[in-house]
């Protein structure tokens, strides 16, 4: 528009300003920097990649008429607002709220490894699928499972984890007979044992290594029948 000796115009994202002289383009200057604001702030990445995020943009967007817009950087992270500087504090309120609900954050489900083992094999699709209903990773380690995600949810897909780590039995057997000790060295019957695991949709760890009486940890899946 030109206006008071003033043409302005917006040209990749800023504001150019042409005037009779520098004392007009200042004057100008000073009036668009008291009515628009701009700010800018580094999210997560992870929080970026969440639905809910979109939704946010979109709502907040729109609630402010696109007198003010926010948008993301989802590669570095980047998030800005602006536009007229009451719709862009709104917006950055709402964004403050967000990421006070969303903020990541990391939960441990203590597990031992064959059991780790067993439902990394034979639940895999059901810990998949509380990754994807929920926007969080899981990570199997050697003592349980690793999960990060937004901390409104973390509390819900900790019970679930440890609800499935619960429905595993465990029972351990001692064999005393002489004999059996070497027996559980020789290759063959180890394998005889692997057999075992697929068929019966368990682990089975055993220790021939020391002379004390060997030990047998058998864990399974509750309800489970053997394929």
């Amino acid at each position: 528009n030109v206006q008071n000796d003033v043409h302005l115009t917006v040209e990749t994202n800023n504001v150019v300003i042409w005037g009779v002289d520098q004392s007009t383009v200042n004057t100008a200057e000073s009036c668009v920097r008291t009515t628009f604001k701009e700010s800018s702030r580094n999210v997560p990445k992870e929080i970026l990649r969440l639905a809910d995020w979109d939704d946010l943009v979109t709502e907040s967007n729109k609630d402010a008429s696109y007198n003010a817009v926010m948008s993301c950087d989802k590669t570095s992270g980047q998030v800005k607002i602006v536009g007229l500087i009451r719709e862009v504090d709104d917006i950055e309120s709402k964004l403050k709220d967000f990421l006070a609900q969303h903020y990541f954050e990391h939960s441990f489900v203590n597990a031992e490894s064959p059991i780790v083992q067993l439902l990394v094999k034979l639940q895999k699709d059901k810990i998949k699928q509380i990754e994807t209903d929920n926007e969080v990773s899981i990570d199997e380690t050697k003592t349980g499972f690793k999960i990060l995600g937004p901390r409104d949810r973390m509390k819900k897909v900790t019970d679930e984890v440890k609800s499935l780590v619960s429905n595993v039995m465990k029972t351990t057997e001692q064999y005393k007979k002489p004999g059996l000790r070497k027996l559980f060295n020789e290759d063959t019957f180890q394998k005889l044992l692997m057999g075992t695991v697929e068929n019966q949709r368990c682990t089975v760890k055993w220790n021939c290594k020391t002379k004390t009486p060997l030990l047998k940890e058998k864990t399974t899946l509750k309800g489970l029948r053997p394929a």
